[in-house]
């Protein structure tokens, strides 16, 4: 099934602070470690656990509906991409998956 990049958004490195905000781009170039320019606390220091917890910072959710939230995005979260070759994406750009390789 193709489709269409209609949004990005990247976190750029703020000293304290998780992964939201984010900031809305109209391109970005893309390698191997991901989006340049995004910066993921998660993945730079290998914690361990769900980075969906970091959802409650937002005064919204907090810690007494972090999990109850966690629960109502189960399955309706975005996905998940390997880069495969660096190059530039564009919102607006259209994309094909590629057969699944084990």
């Amino acid at each position: 099934m193709a489709g269409r990049i209609e949004r990005i958004h990247v976190k750029p490195w703020m000293p304290g602070e998780r992964g939201l905000p984010t900031v809305a781009r109209s391109r970005v170039t893309v390698r191997g470690a991901g989006l340049e320019g995004d910066f993921n606390r998660h993945r730079m220091e290998r914690r361990v656990g769900d980075p969906c917890r970091n959802l409650a910072v937002l005064s919204y959710v907090g810690d007494e509906r972090v999990v109850e939230l966690m629960r109502a995005l189960l399955d309706r979260r975005g996905w998940y991409a390997r880069v495969l070759e660096a190059g530039e994406l564009a919102v607006g750009d259209r994309i094909q998956p590629l057969e699944r390789r084990v």
